[in-house]
């Protein structure tokens, strides 16, 4: 078994005996543990383990507090800005395997379509975006983002979508 793998089950040690002899396979386990540490009227949580294909996963507690329905593996969480530390952990990964240069241009990554629309993409490096001193405008506090979220608070904006709102928005 993986070590991300045993790392995930090895939390598992404060669990009650009980429930460790309860759990027929690491699936099992999870979703055990998921148990004892989430009430069923909190917030829910979804836990997704792979490692190199080998996965598990598990999903406890609320999905809507008013109704108490239960949060399900496939539900969707706005996670906001804890995605950007991934981000960076990822496009680093990506540094270390010689795939992405911190130095590169944006536009060696991005599609024209994309970069031309957006004031200092060419001059932005991949190293100034996760730093967020690229000088590209933030969009999240523009009217026309606001307006657009408040029309439709529910909608899952796609990346192609929320892109638009930095469009020829000055630096």
């Amino acid at each position: 078994m993986s070590s991300v793998l045993m790392l995930a089950l090895a939390a598992s040690a404060c669990t009650s005996a009980a429930t460790i002899a309860a759990a027929q396979t690491p699936q099992d386990e999870l979703q055990l543990l998921l148990q004892d540490y989430v009430d069923p009227a909190d917030p829910g949580v979804v836990v997704v383990i792979d490692d190199n294909g080998e996965r598990i996963t598990a999903a406890y507690g609320s999905a809507n507090l008013e109704t108490r329905e239960p949060v399900q593996l496939t539900d969707r969480f706005r996670i906001g800005s804890v995605s950007k530390p991934m981000v960076a952990a990822a496009l680093l990964s990506l540094v270390d395997d010689g795939l992405l240069a911190l130095n590169d241009p944006l536009t060696n990554y991005l599609p024209e379509a994309i970069t031309s629309n957006i004031v200092n993409a060419d001059a932005t490096t991949v190293r100034q975006a996760l730093q967020m001193t690229s000088g590209i405008a933030d969009y999240l506090g523009t009217d026309a983002f606001l307006d657009a979220v408040e029309d439709a608070p529910n909608t899952f904006w796609t990346p192609a979508q929320v892109i638009t709102f930095a469009y020829n928005e000055p630096a």
